[in-house]
């Protein structure tokens, strides 16, 4: 779908209310505890690209940035995923999709739109009620449950394809042992995402 002038490929991640992840992690019998969510939500199917993110700052102006931050157009084209990007700007990215104004949305900033300002908080309830639709980060338990719950709810895995078998690096999924490639190459996930198994790193 487009949502304000980008567009973005959604999946929808169901079985809502399923109960946390109780698989043993380490020797100490420690669980990851993430998972359970209580509500159905979306997920970008790929990773945010450079396509995408030229567009947003090509109409919304560019995000407040810090430190090493992006804060500048991609000097890259095409369906790779746009890396560098801080988490202030993501969240900027994510209330323009929400509200068409990079200060309005989820995350609360002191500015406007042209210079959002400090950073205040997140309200998601609030702006669901102010815009219906919400565009936002998903938190560990969303991320988590993308990844790794399988879709006909029947518990969780421990790779984002449905198993427990690792899958075939550089084929299958990218894990950082080679350059980064498009969005979309690797093996569909469990839940109808790519690239969950590597790639870039990702904010939540």
């Amino acid at each position: 779908e487009t949502i304000n002038g980008i567009n973005l490929d959604l999946v929808t991640i169901g079985n809502a209310g399923n109960a946390a992840d109780t698989q043993i992690m380490d020797d100490a019998g420690h669980t990851t505890g993430y998972g359970a969510v209580g509500y159905n939500y979306g997920i970008g199917k790929y990773e945010i690209t450079n396509t995408q993110w030229n567009a947003f700052t090509a109409v919304a102006g560019v995000p407040t940035g810090y430190a090493n931050a992006y804060a500048k157009t991609s000097p890259f084209t095409g369906e790779m995923p746009v890396t560098n990007v801080s988490w202030y700007e993501a969240v900027q990215f994510c209330n323009y999709l929400t509200s068409g104004d990079k200060s309005k949305g989820v995350y609360q900033f002191s500015g406007n739109d042209d210079n959002p300002g400090n950073f205040l908080g997140i309200d998601r309830f609030t702006t669901r009620m102010v815009y219906n639709t919400i565009y936002f980060l998903p938190n560990e338990n969303e991320w988590y449950k993308a990844a790794y719950y399988k879709s006909d709810g029947s518990g969780y895995s421990l790779y984002a394809n449905g198993t427990n078998i690792a899958p075939i690096v550089d084929i299958e999924s990218n894990y950082g042992s080679g350059p980064r490639w498009e969005v979309g190459i690797g093996k569909m996930e469990q839940n109808g995402t790519f690239d969950m198994m590597g790639n870039i790193d990702e904010w939540n």
